[in-house]
Formats: C-alpha cells, structure tokens, sequence
C-alpha cells in the first residue's frame, strides 16, 4: 500500500471508531455508516485484483453482463448479492478470490431505447439521424449506465471494481469476436445460408426463436376453392379442394396442397394436382402426417417461405419454396423460387401488378376480393388464435426466407451435453438439469446475423461480383488474396449479442492472447449465478463455445464453469413477472429508502428531470408496517439478508416489501447484542488472543453450552452454503441469533458477568466476546455493513491491528473430539435442562396473567435424581432472574399439592389473590374467553391460502407455536374451573 493510501486507510479508520457511539443508539442506522464501510474497503484493495499467489487456491466467478438499457433491478440485486456472499464466504476460509463483471452492449434492445431518446428529443429516427452520430449516441448512453451500475453496485456492498470490469464492445473484446467468428467460419462451423427466420417489420431484423413469444388474438378463417385440374372422371364430379386459411395474403407462396395418408375421404386425390386461384399454377396434393384429420376441412396449403413447418414440409417432399413477400412485408413484383439447396431456379414468374407493393389490410383485402369475384371465396368464421409476437417492439413476427449467417451446433450441442451427463458441470438446483438437456437437444443451427447499427460488424467482405471474404481486418483480406484494386464492401449485418456474452469466461481474461496466466490460473471459473430464464440463450452457447475454443493440457475440451446456481426470478407481491411494460419494476436501491442515491445518479441521467420524481418511492413507504416502524430506511444489510432468505431453488421468488421489515428486525438484533457485550466487557486487557478456551482457560457449563452450539451451527451453515442452500444459511445464522445466543446465552449470562466469582465472570466475559466474533464472521457474507462496522469496534477494544473482518479466517465446524468430550454432553444436558424448565415455569405463570391470582413462589420439594437436584441449585439465581418468580428448594417437607417436571422434580406453589373480593372463577372465565378469541383470530390466518403462499415460513411456524401455547394455557384454566 503506497503512504497515501495508507494515510487514506488511517484517516477512514479513524472515521469509523469516531462513530462508535451509534452502538448506543436504540436501532442500528445504516446511512449512517455504509458509505464509509465501503469505502473502506475500496481503500483496503478489496476491490482490486492483489495478484495470485501460488500457495492459494482460487475461487473465481464471472458474473452475467447487465444490458446498458437501464439500471440495475431487484433480479440483478439477488445475483449480485449472492455472488458477493460467495466472494466473500471464500475469502475468509484463506482462497484468492475474483470477481469478473462487466456489461453487455445489449444489441436490439440498446438500439431501441436509444433510438426512442434521439427521437423524443431531436424528432429523427436513426437514418435521419446518422450512423456514426447514432452509435456515438449509443456510446454515451453506456458511459452513463456504467457509471449508475457502479454506484448501485457499491450501495449494495458488492466486492467488484468498476476497473475489473468488462464490456462487450471494448476493443480487445471486439478483436476475440472477430478472431472466434474467423476460426468458426476456417473450420467450417460457421456458415451463410437461405433459411426461414423469424422477422420483425418494426425493427427490420431478424431476432431469435427464443425472442418471439405468443399471445391469443381473435381472427378470421377463411374458405377457398382449389380446383382440380386433373381428369376427374372416377371422383363422383368433386372438382375442387377446400382450403380453411388465415393468411390469405400469402397465397401466391402456395407449393402444394397437403392431405393425411390414412384419411379414407382424401387419400384418392395423393398426386393429383389443384389450380393455385388468381394465379393459375399448378400445385401437387401430397399427403404429410402433421396434417391433423380433425382440424379444419382436412386440406392444408402448404407455404414454404412464409411458414416454418411448411418449410419443414417442403423440405421433406422437394418442394420449391416460393418468396412472394418483401421483408417490409408487401407483395414482389416478381416471385423468387428456391428449392432446399439454396439455389434459385429460372422459372421465376410476374404477380399481377394490382397487389404488387400493397402490404398487410390493403393486400389481404384486394385477394378477398378477387377470389370472392371468381367464386372461389365460399366463407369465413372467426377463431381465437396464438400469434407470435416481439415483446420489445411489440410488433407481430413473421416467418422470411433470406441469407443468414448460421452456426452449426451438431457436434457443439453434442459435447456440451456429454460434461453435464458427465457431472463435469453440476446445476444447483439439479432440476435444472432436464430443462438443460431438453434444451440442447431440439436446439437448431443458431442465427448469428442482426441486421442492426449496434454491435459487433460481420468480418465479412464481398466484392463487386458477389464473391465473398472472411478475415480480421480489411487489409489481412487483401493481403491474402491479392486484391490490391478490388472494391471489397464490408457486410452490414452485425452479430447476434448472445455470440459475444458466449464468449464471455475466457474473454475477460484476455483471450486469444498467447501465454495469458490469468486464463490459467483462474479458467474454468468455479461457479456461474444466473437465472433459468438465459440457460437457452447463454448458458448453454457458453458451454458450447467454451469447450471449443478452450483446450485442457491433454487436448479436451474445457468448461466455462464447474458449477450452476440457478436464481428464481423475482415476482411482485401477486406473483407477477417484473417488468418495465407492467410498470412493477424496482430499483433495489430505492428500497433502501436512499434519496442520496437518486441526487447522485440523476447528473448520469439523460432523464435527469424525471428522475428525482420516481413514484416507487412513494410505493415503498406507503407500507403500513414500515409507517409503524418509524424507520426512515432499510439498508442494504436488511435487503440482502432478504434476498439470501427467498433463495430456495424455487423458480419464483415473491419478494413482499414487509419482509424486508422483518429482517431489519434481525440486524437490530445483532446491533442490540453487540452493543450489550461491548457495553459490558470489563476485561480489556486480559483478552490477548482469539484462542479462546484454551486448556488454560476455566470454561463453565452454561458457556461451554454457547460454545458447543455455535460450533453446530457452525457445521449446518457451511453445509448449507456449500450446497448453494442460501435460504437454509439465512435461517440457521437468524434462528441460532435469536434464539440460543440473544434469548438465551446473553439472558442467562448477566448472571455470571455480575457474579462475584471472578472465573465465572472471566469466561462468561470471553464466551460473550469469542461468540459474538464468531456470529459477526458467520453473518460478513450476508450482511457485511454491520458487522464490519461492530468488528471494527471490537478491534478497537481489544487493541488490535487496523484490519477488515474480511482478513479474519471464517469459523470452522464442530469436530469429533467435540463431540466425544465428555464435558460438552454434560453441558449440553445441563443447559437444555435448565432451558426446558424455564419455559414449564413461564408457561405457568402465564395461565394466571389475567386472573386476580398470581404465583407468589414455588417450592421444589423433591428431586427424583441427584444430578438434578445439582443442575437447578447450581442455576437457580438464572431461573429465578428468567422466569421472574421466587424459587425454593426445600426438600424436608412434603406437600399435598404438587406439579411434576418431566419426572425429575416435584413441587407446588402458592398464589396470592390481587382482589380479595372479586369472582376468581369468574375471572378465570374471562381469561378463557380471551384465549379463545386470540386463537380464533390466529386460526383464520392459518386457514387462509393467500397467507399461507405469501407470509414467511418464520412467521407461519411462530404463529403455531403460538396456537399451541394458547391451547394449553386454556386446558390449564379449564382444570381449575367449576
């Protein structure tokens, strides 16, 4: 660290231990000290790469590349906190560790938004705009995106710098595009073709199969007469074919006319052929078994270039495909007619100039009306129907026949199958795998070319007669092949987005330089965190490219990544999608309640007027459990911990903004603890070492107890963790917090620290202290704010060097001496005893907190085992001060009413009435009555579905446990009823 990084690191320090008397505050307030944590951090180098050293080993992820269409949202939040727990997890058990993020250029997506922005404020569309100052544009815009990211980033805690960062359009990673299109197309993988694609009129491209999706939209059917033009002598005077059609529009495309082989009624017209109206050609009647007998009239046209099954069709049967239709969707003036190799054929024929240039309402109305004129036309009737669309554009998509450039992935999808039947690549959760596997196996050679301004151009050049060049540059063409004076055009086309981010793990290091030790070192990454909604679209073409390009020592193929994590995909509250359209989409940031953040983003805005008016914010505090709460903002600890609780391998996430109030609960637990130890250490100077207890040491039970149940769950979360169980982490760190350490340790140890037996005092003390750093290093991953803020504190008392609790090495579980030694079992025993008792003699008293009696003291008179009678005398003061309620022990009389525990003691007690002159039965009814109450409105909870789908796991377990408690405190009064 240079000096005046180090004077930086001194002065940030000093900083944070000036803000030490907010641990003396009622409620932990994080705006008070997440900026300054992080930036201590960055100042620290944990956001930079120290450099490998060869005695560790690595933990390395690649995160997926956000678009720079906008900020980041609450799906990008839950991987990203997620990553960071895995950052930061394996940090501290001793590894190297680095994160790669970066963004991605987001092809049609970027366009759009951009292009909408130059035409809300300059009134052009991208031609009249221009090509440079529109990608120009485009560029800018990313500037501002990056920059907003990066603040997001930081606001929520994560570990990755902004100069480790990549994007898909940087130069070098441009040159690896280049580089893997050139080597694809040199080994014949890459290849240009006349294929059916899917078209989007609006955009003008072609998008991918993944990216069209259907909604149902009533039509119109329509009924045309084919007729036959072969003798028809023996066919009882049938002298046409009914055809049910919705796209009359496309008519003149028609190659055949398709029949089922077994359907009796039509199998005699097989070879026969039909008259195709207005037209006049002549079209064969096949037989193909996809036409359904049931569907429609039983005669299906077949349209090779404007139907993908028909192409299917035409395919199998040697049809000649038939382009009829302009890309902006309007009628040729002269058909183009292909057979399935690609080439066209000469007998290419005119369409009568009337339809020629009419498009869509206009073109399907003048066919109506010409077959209706020559009878042709014989009825219609309307139908529901699914129609495929493109969500960006929100425009309908249509199939076209045109030269694309292809991928073959035949023998690509077929290894990548192989390393994840292979368990060389595991999915968490497994039941990923299958749609993985479906996946791969219907996948189709892959459209590589975007007709777009935005991305990454097709090394491709032609010249002027057609002939086509594949290189790394212009000059490296002409070079090779001696062109000094032709005239070469570079393709216009771009390259699909997807064909870069597939390149993703190995470009950020560097690929396809020579000797790239970070490629080495840190490839295969070991986990990747994504959503299944991109295995289709990324994960898997990852996978393919990565096993191509990137050999292992003995020749083979090397995965991307050794494990999967797949996320769900976070809902609203009525388990809706999120989404800009839905107008349900959250910034993460803005639930934190951080106006700061939206003031520091709006100068990077291009909509900065708008942005300080967001109505989210308006939404997020209406919440009546926030108002009540009284707090002003969250935190990214209280979001984070919510986000790791909702992580279960579920494929959809309900994110309910009143449990993000619950966890701020639990970090004001942490906060209340650290303050109660801190506030109560009385032996500073004694405390030298971590080593904590030492053989040396004098360990009582009730802090053996504490110890031996930390190293437990200790045992269960790294298990957890391990097995990418997020939810199950959140929930042991919650529960062990709450309840043993909070509920009970600290609450039976003010005892000990008060006692006057100083070894007593001395190793609650220490317990207190060694269990607290413990829970603080279990809760760093998930929520890393408050804990470094408490470590930093305790730094400070215990006179420690100025570090991070991140350089601390991360619990370790229980081990099997632990278990054997036989002090641990008699302590364990001890404590659960003295536990279980307290909670006999709370459930007790509660049975008369409303009546006009109350228990004045109880007497143990009888231990039915020695060990017992050693255990509560030896606790008593704890039992006493836990349960409020006087306790004796008098074991030389006997008494003639009496309660039993759990067989190992008697004793009775005795009450005092509060209002001599009241109805005790009477009172006791009452109290009945309000039991019942309480149930009921409990039960109507429990009965109800819709709490039952949205309520926390936690909440729902509480309330039984308190039915329960309700349940036996009636049966209790009903015995001392009348």
């Amino acid at each position: 660290m240079l000096h005046e990084d180090i004077k930086m690191f001194e002065e940030i320090h000093e900083e944070i231990l000036n803000k030490s008397y907010l641990l003396f505050e009622k409620n932990f307030s994080p705006e008070e000290i997440e900026r300054l944590i992080y930036r201590f951090w960055e100042i620290s180098g944990f956001l930079r790469d120290k450099g490998y050293k060869n005695d560790k080993e690595v933990f390395c992820t690649v995160s997926p590349p956000p678009n720079i269409t906008g900020r980041l949202h609450i799906g990008h939040a839950l991987q990203y906190t997620i990553i960071d727990m895995l950052i930061r997890y394996h940090y501290m058990n001793g590894k190297h560790t680095l994160w790669k993020g970066g963004v991605d250029h987001a092809g049609i997506a970027a366009q759009i938004v951009v292009e909408k922005y130059i035409f809300d404020r300059y009134g052009k569309n991208k031609i009249e705009f221009g090509r440079k100052k529109f990608i120009e544009k485009i560029w800018d815009w990313k500037e501002e995106m990056v920059q907003i990211m990066h603040i997001q980033m930081q606001y929520l805690g994560n570990l990755v710098s902004l100069n480790q960062s990549k994007f898909t359009m940087d130069r070098d990673v441009s040159e690896a595009v280049t580089e893997a299109f050139v080597r694809l197309y040199e080994d014949r993988i890459i290849y240009r073709g006349k294929r059916l694609v899917n078209w989007d009129p609006k955009l003008k491209t072609v998008i991918s199969d993944l990216e069209v999706k259907t909604v149902e939209s009533k039509k119109t059917m329509w009924y045309i007469r084919y007729p036959i033009i072969d003798p028809y002598e023996n066919l009882e005077n049938q002298a046409y074919v009914v055809v049910a059609t919705s796209s009359p529009e496309t008519i003149f495309g028609d190659s055949a006319v398709a029949v089922h082989p077994e359907d009796e009624d039509k199998k005699h017209l097989i070879g026969m052929n039909v008259l195709l109206p207005i037209v006049g050609r002549k079209i064969p009647i096949i037989s193909d078994r996809f036409v359904d007998m049931k569907k429609g009239t039983g005669y299906v046209r077949i349209t090779p270039a404007h139907s993908f099954q028909d192409y299917e069709v035409a395919m199998n049967h040697d049809l000649p495909i038939v382009e009829v239709l302009n890309r902006d969707g309007s009628m040729r003036r002269i058909a183009n007619i292909f057979y399935k190799t690609g080439r066209k054929i000469s007998d290419e024929f005119d369409i009568p100039s009337f339809f020629c240039g009419k498009r869509d309402l206009c073109l399907r109305e003048g066919i109506l009306k010409s077959l209706n004129h020559m009878k042709l036309l014989i009825g219609k009737e309307r139908y529901v129907s699914r129609v495929n669309y493109n969500e960006r554009s929100k425009s309908e998509i249509y199939p076209i026949l045109t030269d694309q450039w292809f991928i073959n992935v035949k023998n690509l999808k077929e290894e990548a199958i192989s390393v994840v039947r292979d368990k060389k690549i595991k999915f968490f959760p497994k039941k990923y795998e299958k749609i993985y596997f479906s996946w791969m196996n219907q996948m189709k050679d892959w459209c590589i070319s975007r007709q777009l301004l935005w991305g990454h151009r097709i090394p491709v050049w032609y010249d002027d007669d057609g002939r086509t060049y594949v290189g790394r540059n212009e000059r490296e063409i002409r070079k090779r092949y001696n062109l000094c004076g032709t005239v070469l055009k570079q393709d216009q086309d771009v390259l699909d987005t997807w064909f870069s981010s597939s390149l993703w793990t190995f470009v950020v290091f560097g690929w396809p330089k020579r000797n790239n030790k970070d490629l080495s070192v840190f490839h295969p990454t070991d986990v990747l965190v994504s959503g299944f909604d991109i295995i289709f679209f990324w994960i898997s073409r990852m996978i393919m490219m990565t096993l191509y390009f990137i050999k292992n020592e003995d020749g083979s193929g090397q995965v991307p990544f050794k494990k999967v994590y797949i996320t769900g995909l976070v809902c609203d509250e009525d388990g809706k999608k999120m989404s800009k359209s839905r107008g349900n989409m959250i910034d993460p940031i803005l639930i934190m309640q951080d106006r700061s953040y939206l003031e520091k983003i709006s100068k990077f805005m291009f909509d900065s007027k708008n942005i300080l008016h967001d109505e989210r914010l308006s939404d997020i505090g209406s919440s009546q459990k926030i108002k009540e709460s009284g707090q002003i903002r969250f935190g990214a600890d209280s979001l984070r911990l919510t986000l790791a609780s909702l992580s279960s391998g579920n494929r959809k996430i309900l994110l309910d903004k009143n449990q993000i109030v619950g966890y701020q609960n639990f970090c004001n637990k942490v906060w209340h603890a650290s303050r109660f130890v801190l506030n109560n250490i009385t032996i500073h100077g004694e405390i030298e070492n971590d080593q904590f207890p030492s053989k040396d040491d004098k360990i009582f039970s009730l802090d053996r107890w504490i110890v031996f149940e930390f190293k437990k769950m200790v045992s269960r979360y790294r298990a957890a963790f391990e097995r990418f169980r997020f939810d199950m982490v959140s929930s042991i760190l919650y529960g062990f917090v709450w309840n043993q350490f909070c509920d009970w340790y600290l609450e039976l140890s003010k005892i000990s620290i008060r006692d006057t037996d100083m070894d007593r005092k001395i190793s609650a003390e220490k317990t207190l202290l060694m269990i607290l750093e413990g829970l603080l290093k279990l809760s760093h991953p998930i929520v890393p704010f408050v804990s470094e803020f408490v470590w930093q504190n305790i730094n400070r008392i215990k006179n420690r060097e100025l570090s991070s609790i991140l350089e601390e090495p991360f619990p370790v579980g229980i081990r099997e001496d632990d278990l054997k030694e036989e002090k641990n079992r008699i302590a364990y025993f001890e404590v659960e005893t003295i536990k279980r008792f307290i909670v006999f003699i709370r459930n007790l008293r509660s049975q008369f907190r409303s009546c006009e009696e109350k228990i004045l003291k109880i007497i143990i008179f009888r231990f039915l085992e020695l060990r017992t009678r050693e255990i509560v005398r030896r606790y008593l003061k704890h039992i006493c001060k836990m349960t409020g309620i006087p306790i004796i022990i008098d074991c030389n009389k006997q008494y003639r009413s009496k309660k039993s525990f759990e067989g190992l003691l008697d004793f009775t007690f005795s009450t005092v009435n509060l209002n001599k002159s009241g109805d005790i039965q009477k009172n006791i009814r009452n109290k009945i009555e309000q039991l019942d109450k309480e149930i009921t409105v409990i039960q109507k909870d429990l009965k109800n579905p819709h709490f039952l789908a949205k309520a926390p796991k936690k909440v729902i377990e509480e309330k039984m446990r308190r039915v329960k408690d309700l349940e036996d405190a009636k049966k209790s009064l009903v015995s001392n009823t009348d």
